[in-house]
């Protein structure tokens, strides 16, 4: 080949040649543009990443942004969380004695179901009642502000008191008083919380409570009342004692297992269980019968209780016109029978009491856990001195409730002059009630020890007067209640709690874990 011929064929070669070397120096600059957006975009998710986890370990969804409206109010997740902390405090104490048979202590509330509501869990249900709580006292408060309501001086030494009791709590724990309410009531909750919480409840609060102070009712309004619902109010007084008629299992072949009981087995035990039922209600008095009761089967039971409680086995019986004290029957029920013995009737057609008095506990000096004939003297010399001081003095109903809130023990009375008023029948300790009900005249005192499981103690009492009639009392409190519910009902009406999603699920969330922490102990 001619150096000619080269030459023209390098010259025809040259363009594919540059072309590839464009094309690979194209590609090697795309790749670096790749790897600077790979760089720049792992960036911004660091960053991003950074930015949730402060957001995430931060305040924001619980003080930052609104999860409750209602009205012109709005409740962010904290303020929130104290009000379901505070529903379900309250249901705990009002429930704690049974408190393991309704929820399941070894799961969290949102993993059991709530027998109190048609479908849902406990989470649910506490859920609801709090935003309910926040419904109620958005209402109640917005009145009450424009009715010209506000935080009264001794409302303000209760949040005081509050906040002082926290503080010392959290002094105790090693907690600053932020984050021992944090661990508390919920993540967010501060003492800026549970202040600004506690006014609009206690202003609520007034505001309702005189509300429920406003109604009147004449006495042939309440009389009317309580006649129309007497069988509610109404109590039947009687004894009964439950005979077993469940035939007694047997192991008659000896294989170590009970054979089954069988229709004729239980057709006779029942049949036993008749006749010691007719046995017992042959009595002709009642001590009679509640010794063949304690004979025959077990001890008989006393009820005093509105005939509407009453089972239906036995009601229509003890209900009827003209039934008099002595009369007895035999109920029979599926399992056994049940021998009555009928006592009487009570319309509560008496008048309450109205007292003052002073307490002076007797205190365990030595602390050996009883208390003496000494510490017990040392307690009535105590309150003889101030029986004497009130004798000596002007001896008046206003002096003596200067002395209760002077002397008295008793933090139910002693800043209201030791006064209780429209006392009923089993309202007090036997001896406090069998004062209350000897017929004393208005300014009779005497000195009455008695002993409860609070509190071992004297009194002097002062007897103020006859209260109303308890029927009454009774009717009115109905009454009051229905008026009050209705008019609250129309007042909450319009203030609907909205919900925001995000920051309810973060609260909610915090909820779950504080009351499972909670239940399980």
């Amino acid at each position: 080949m001619s150096s000619s011929q080269e030459k023209k064929n390098r010259r025809e070669l040259a363009p594919e040649v540059s072309e590839k070397k464009y094309l690979a120096k194209l590609e090697e600059d795309k790749k670096k543009q790749r790897t600077r957006r790979n760089y720049i975009i792992a960036g911004v998710l660091l960053v991003l990443f950074a930015v949730f986890t402060i957001v995430m370990n931060s305040n924001i969804f619980y003080t930052g942004v609104t999860a409750v409206q209602s009205g012109d109010e709005d409740y962010n997740a904290a303020d929130y969380e104290y009000v379901y902390i505070t529903a379900f405090n309250n249901f705990h104490n009002q429930y704690s004695s049974y408190l393991s048979w309704l929820i399941d202590v070894t799961k969290p509330l949102d993993e059991q179901d709530c027998p109190m509501i048609e479908e849902g869990t406990w989470a649910d249900y506490f859920e609801s009642s709090a935003l309910q709580n926040l419904q109620t006292l958005t209402a109640q408060y917005s009145a009450a502000k424009s009715a010209g309501y506000s935080l009264s001086e001794e409302d303000q030494a209760t949040i005081d008191e509050y906040v002082e009791m926290y503080q010392e709590y959290a002094e105790l724990y090693g907690y600053t008083l932020d984050k021992f309410l944090a661990a508390n009531f919920g993540r967010g909750v501060d003492e800026e919380t549970v202040r600004s919480m506690m006014e609009k409840s206690l202003i609520a609060a007034a505001y309702a409570e005189d509300q429920y102070d406003s109604y009147s009712y004449t006495d042939e309004e309440l009389e009317k009342y309580y006649q129309e619902n007497a069988e509610t109010y109404d109590l039947v007084e009687f004894l009964y004692v439950f005979v077993d008629g469940t035939a007694e299992e047997t192991d008659l072949d000896g294989d170590g297992e009970p054979d089954e009981v069988t229709e004729e087995q239980t057709a006779e035990s029942m049949k036993a269980a008749r006749e010691i039922a007719e046995e017992i209600a042959k009595a002709e008095s009642r001590e009679s019968f509640e010794t063949l009761a304690e004979e025959l089967a077990e001890e008989a039971t006393e009820l005093s209780t509105p005939i509407t409680s009453v089972s239906s086995l036995y009601s229509e019986w003890l209900g009827e016109d003209g039934r008099v004290e002595g009369d007895t029957h035999v109920a029979e029920s599926g399992e056994g029978d049940y021998a009555i013995y009928y006592i009487g009737q009570d319309d509560n057609r008496y008048n309450t009491a109205n007292v003052r008095h002073i307490l002076i506990n007797v205190e365990d000096a030595d602390e050996d856990g009883e208390l003496s004939e000494e510490e017990k003297q040392a307690a009535l010399a105590e309150l003889e001195e101030i029986y004497d001081e009130w004798k000596n003095g002007e001896a008046t109903e206003e002096s003596f409730a200067e002395l209760a809130n002077k002397y008295s023990e008793d933090e139910g009375s002693n800043t209201e002059g030791g006064l209780y008023e429209k006392i009923a029948i089993g309202d007090m300790v036997a001896p406090f009630e069998e004062f209350c009900f000897a017929g004393h005249e208005p300014g009779y005192t005497e000195i009455v020890y008695s002993e409860s499981t609070n509190y071992t103690g004297y009194h002097l009492i002062y007897y103020v007067g006859d209260g109303p009639l308890y029927r009454h009392v009774l009717a009115d409190s109905a009454l009051r209640t229905e008026d009050f519910s209705a008019w609250n009902e129309e007042l909450v009406a319009p203030f609907e709690a909205k919900t925001s999603s995000v920051p309810l699920w973060f609260a909610n969330k915090e909820m779950s874990t504080l009351t499972y922490r909670m239940i399980s102990g």
